[in-house]
Order: structure tokens, then sequence, then C-alpha cells
């Protein structure tokens, strides 16, 4: 009985850090348009963008990724993620696993970004 109250505080805070994530009002980044998702991640352009989107998505609140500088602890440790750019865009896209969607918050094309980015494209 202990453990339930303690699981639902748990979720309520980390459902409280993942709206704070989601609360960003600024315009997304232009200059990526165009750009196209491949299986073995994207350097360049496309990938600077996915890691300038990645920071204003606040996506390091939650997830580690080391060239990020960022040091999440409650979702998947991005620096381990084995998932391809589409598998990684549908995940952004739709969420699950207790992350949210984010298809109405990011464009598609900002997804894109963000998810070559993480699936390790470009310097960031």
């Amino acid at each position: 009985m202990s453990r339930r109250p303690l699981a639902l505080a748990l979720c309520a805070a980390a459902l409280a850090v993942t709206a704070a994530g989601c609360g960003d009002d600024e315009e997304p980044s232009a200059g990526t348009a165009g750009t196209t998702s491949t299986a073995s991640g994207a350097s360049g352009p496309a990938a600077a963008d996915g890691a300038k989107l990645f920071a204003q998505a606040n996506c390091g609140s939650c997830h580690t990724l080391a060239r990020a500088g960022t040091d999440g602890g409650f979702g998947p440790n991005l620096d381990e993620t084995r998932l391809d750019v589409a598998a990684i865009e549908r995940q952004i896209r739709v969420g699950g696993g207790g992350m949210p969607p984010f298809q109405g918050t990011l464009s598609p094309t900002d997804i894109a970004a963000i998810a070559q980015y993480v699936a390790g494209g470009g310097d960031g």
C-alpha cells in the first residue's frame, strides 16, 4: 500500500517535468525546410538545427545526451539508443512509454531534425 502513493507521486513529478518541456512558445527554426532523414543520421545544417531544437524543446529535461550536455533522469538515455531515424521520429511524433506526443507542438521538419541529431548526426 505504501508503494502506490510513492508511484503516483513519481508519475505526477514526471508528468510535471514533461509538461514543462512542452511549453516552449518559440517559433520553429527556419532553415530546416527540405531536410530528409536517413537511417545513419545526418550532419550539417539539419543536425545543427536538430541540436538547437533539442535544446529549445527541453528534451534534455528528461533525456541524457552527452553531446547536448544533458543528464535527464526520466526518459531513456539517448546515448544508448540503437533506434534508426525513422523510429526516433515516430517516438517524437506519437510519444508513448511516458513520453508525450510532439506532433502538434513541433513541425514534421523539426521532428526530423531532432531525430537526425539524436541518431548521431553532427556534433551539435
